[in-house]
Order: C-alpha cells, then structure tokens, then sequence
C-alpha cells in the first residue's frame, strides 16, 4: 500500500503561523485567541480556492481546545491528544460538513440539534464548508440558534461565494476576508518546500508553478508536483489564450479549446483567470500596478494598448457573465468558453481597428 501523500496535504499548516499570504486574517484571529474573545460563528470569505479558508477553520478548532496553547501566539501546541484528534479528522466534537451535499433545511436542523447536545471536548466546532451551496430555508434555519446565549458551538461557514449567502445569517456572524495569495509569497513558500522534499528545480519552473497557481497555494502545490515529476506543467493555458486572443484566429482558439479538453483542464478556472488578466490590464492601461500573477507586465500592456480601455471593460463585462453563466448553468462549459472565445476577439478586432483608425 502507498505511503505517497500529495504536498498540499502534506504541507497543510497547523498553526497561523503556517498559513501563507493571509496576514491580517492570521492577525485578528490570533488576537480573539489570545483574548478569548471568540464568537458564536464566523464566516470565512474568499473567492479563490485553496487560499487557506478550511485551513484557518481547522487551526482555530484546535486554538479553541489545545490543551497547551501558546498563550502569546495563539498557537495551537500540535502535541496534545486533541490537537492530534483534530489532525486526524477523529475527535468527538468538531465535525467538517461540506453543505453542497448536506445544504437542506433538514441537514441544517441536524446539525444544529447535534450542536446543542453535550460534547466531549471543551468547544465544540463545527466547519460548514461551501455554505453559500444551502437552500434559503436551510440559511435561515441558523437566525435563532447564532444568537441564542446558550449556544456553546463554534460554527465556522467558509465559502468562495459570500454574496449568495443572505444578509441575515451575515449580520450574525464575524466575517474574514481571505484573499488570493500573491504569487511572491507562494514562490518564497515553493521555494522551501522544494528544499525539504530535495527538489532540483531552477528558478523558472518554481515561477512558473506560483503564477500558474492563480493565487491558490493548493494549485500551486499541485503545479509543484507535476513540474518535479515531468519538468513541466501540461500547458500554460494562461498564456496560450492570451497569445490566440492576440492573433485574433478563431481556428486557433477551437484549437486551444480541444487541447484543455484532452488535459482536463478546467473551463471555468480558465475563464476566472481571463477575467482577472484582463482586470491586470485595465490597471496597467490607467498607470496602476497590477497583481503578483502578471507575469510580464510588459507584453500584457501592450496587448492592452492595443485594443485601449473601452475595448477591456467590454472583455470584462463578456468574461463576467460567462463565469456567471457556467457556475449556474447545466450547459456544456466547453461550448460556453468558446463561444466566449468568439465573442472576446470579435471585440477586440473592433477596437483594435478603431484605435488604429486615430
């Protein structure tokens, strides 16, 4: 039987000091910790996977109940046996629900019946990942236990989609804002992880592992892992839609289109990623400095020149509804991005021809 354990699991932090490119969350929840002042429920907010939501979830299950806890850091000691519970998904008393499968106003009702049941453990905490996935009914199921007194359970919601969550269950909750991790301080962290494991990677293949990532360090992890064992990532497909765009070929872009197909490549996680490309765009375009997962910020500006700041904001507007459209609809994502494709280089052929026409 396998021992293998992928990095992003190996890696995963335990304390806040471990988790990457979050430090004025880390810094907040450290300060509760430490003060004691711990709510009846928080909501972890962040739009990017993999940035560190569920880990801060379990690292604050475990501040919580540790029964050595660094009282200047807030850190948990990892040593004790409940610590060690925790770390194996085994101690009565904190439970990981994911709502997308258990968002029902029943699941809500059982779990908050469980949480006022007598717990071996000093706070019991409940994580409820995915929560904007519950139905209304279930979301408001959680209005009269969240500001009950009694109410000794620590409910930690985390989602990448907060807006859906409704304004009534927010108002009740202490929300952290957790952002996609910038690419400096995912490269610094591959960096030292490559040491660890003896990884013999040159400096390019760990940038390209930490931009590849689009601010999720679990991707970027995962990147780690395919560099270290065929030498390179599958495709960059950030760059080979940005290069098709710029050719303005049609052909080519079907042509893209099927080669992410034959990799497995995401369409959706594509897409996000041409949005925020194009948001980097529009930031050079106006003299502002863009994100850390620009990778040369000089051919994105002048790709920007070209089509100028109308044509941008109409390539947002397209690649915001479509990530809109492929989130909540049963439609193939791969016709949808083409489509999308279609429509992005039909407007910049208008904007370039009438920049050029100036």
């Amino acid at each position: 039987m396998s021992n293998y354990q992928e990095l992003y699991k190996k890696y995963r932090p335990k304390d806040w000091d471990g988790l990457v490119g979050q430090t004025g969350v880390v810094r907040d929840l450290r300060k509760e910790v430490v003060s004691n002042q711990i709510p009846t429920a928080y909501l972890f907010a962040g739009k990017q996977h993999g940035c560190g939501k569920t880990s801060a979830a379990w690292i604050m299950a475990k501040a919580v109940n540790c029964e050595n806890l660094d009282k200047e850091t807030g850190n948990p000691c990892n040593e004790c046996q409940t610590c060690k519970n925790i770390d194996n998904n085994n101690q009565l008393g904190v439970h990981y629900v994911s709502m997308a499968n258990n968002g029902s106003v029943k699941d809500a009702n059982d779990i908050i019946r469980q949480a006022q049941m007598s717990q071996p453990i000093n706070r019991p905490v409940w994580i409820l990942d995915e929560s904007h996935r519950m139905s209304k009914e279930a979301a408001e199921a959680w209005l009269i236990p969240l500001e009950s007194p009694n109410m000794k359970a620590l409910f930690i919601f985390c989602s990448t989609e907060p807006e859906r969550m409704i304004d009534t269950v927010k108002s009740r909750v202490q929300q952290k804002s957790f952002r996609s991790i910038n690419a400096l301080d995912i490269y610094k962290h591959l960096e030292k992880i490559s040491q660890i494991e003896n990884l013999e990677l040159t400096e390019d293949q760990l940038k390209s592992a930490s931009l590849e990532g689009n601010g999720s360090l679990r991707n970027a992890l995962q990147n780690l892992e395919v560099i270290a064992r065929d030498g390179k990532l599958a495709g960059s497909y950030k760059n080979k839609i940005l290069s098709m765009l710029a050719s303005r070929n049609y052909v080519k872009s079907l042509e893209v289109s099927a080669e992410m197909e034959s990799e497995g490549q995401d369409y959706l996680q594509a897409t996000q990623q041409l949005y925020r490309d194009f948001s980097d765009m529009l930031l050079l375009i106006a003299g502002a400095t863009p994100s850390d997962n620009v990778g040369n910020p000089k051919s994105y500006l002048k790709f920007a020149s070209s089509i100028g700041p109308h044509g941008i904001l109409e390539a947002i507007k397209l690649l915001g509804d479509t990530v809109n459209t492929m989130v909540y609809n049963t439609v193939d994502n791969r016709i949808l991005f083409e489509v999308l494709m279609f429509k992005l280089i039909e407007v910049i052929k208008k904007y370039i021809s009438t920049n050029t026409k100036k």
